[in-house]
């Protein structure tokens, strides 16, 4: 009898000390590394050691019944963090994980206070309706990981907004991959089109075309970085540009009195039409929009009750 109590009481001495500290095949799927807190010996170990100190011919079956009791904690443990991408996969109606409790927090901050998550206060014109602005929990980067995307629009024009957030577990707080004008239109490749909030440039009125930015996403830096900004130039309004050179006739071989500068690498250059159109779908080339699922911003979508624009 003393044996088989030994035995089992081993058994559970192991399995304590296995609580928190195993790990799977899918290790490479853990985002950030999450230190979670040791099981206290004193706590545990007594109760093993009270187990113990009851010699009985049932002595057994309440140590098979505590061993129980550890299972069950260390299953409920194993839920209690998301380790890997698909954990932080909750849908709306459903219990939030770490991650979208965050998000919405932000946006509660948001509607109430007009209050990014860094403090930084957007402004509110009460005139319009808070509706207005969207918001989703979407993987617009394509990491396998979430991102908060909020566009606010509820203001004065250079006052607007779209922002995409992540989420840092190391400093448990959030990233900007990117703020800009919410004019933004995202594709499968990773470039991003940012329309500027004026045009007051050397395009004068040029149908079909507003200034822009082209931004590509950075996987290293886990951040969409500035990749070229584009704007025109139309004789038809400016004889001169702004350091008074004139229009460069011989650059505009199509004759429609128009030009395309595209300034990258901190490099200014004009282009004819068809020459701006073949760097464009060197940019773009074969990709497609991405079509974000935003929901309004409201009360009912913020708590997780609302549902995708259609």
């Amino acid at each position: 009898m003393k044996k088989k109590y030994l035995i089992t009481f081993i058994i559970a001495a192991l399995m304590l000390t296995s609580v928190g500290c195993s790990k799977g095949e899918d290790e490479e799927d853990v985002i950030q590394p999450i230190i979670i807190e040791p099981v206290e010996e004193t706590e545990q170990g007594k109760a093993v050691a009270g187990t113990k100190k009851e010699s009985s011919e049932d002595g057994a079956s309440e140590a098979e019944e505590h061993i129980d009791v550890v299972k069950e904690k260390e299953e409920a443990s194993k839920t209690e963090i998301p380790l890997s991408a698909e954990d932080l996969k909750v849908p709306q109606g459903e219990e939030f994980n770490p991650v979208n409790k965050a998000y919405y927090s932000a946006l509660e901050q948001l509607y109430k206070n007009y209050t990014l998550p860094d403090g930084t206060e957007l402004g509110y014109d009460e005139i319009l309706d808070l509706s207005e602005n969207q918001f989703a929990i979407y993987d617009i980067d394509q990491d396998g990981r979430e991102e908060l995307i909020v566009i606010w629009t509820t203001t004065y024009t250079a006052g607007m907004a779209g922002i995409i957030y992540d989420y840092d577990y190391s400093a448990n707080g959030f990233t900007t991959e990117l703020i800009d004008f919410p004019a933004q239109t995202f594709y499968d490749n990773g470039a991003v089109e940012v329309l500027l909030s004026h045009n007051h440039g050397l395009a004068g009125n040029i149908d079909d075309f507003w200034p822009y930015t082209f931004y590509q996403y950075d996987k290293g830096a886990d951040t969409y970085l500035c990749a070229a900004q584009v704007d025109a130039w139309n004789r038809a309004y400016y004889e001169l540009d702004y350091d008074g050179t004139p229009f460069p006739e011989e650059l505009d071989t199509d004759g429609d009195g128009i030009l395309y500068r595209v300034t990258a690498g901190g490099h200014d250059k004009l282009m004819d039409l068809e020459e701006y159109n073949n760097w464009r779908d060197s940019v773009i080339g074969g990709a497609k929009k991405v079509e974000i699922p935003f929901v309004k911003m409201t009360e009912e979508s913020i708590s997780g009750k609302g549902s995708a624009d259609e």
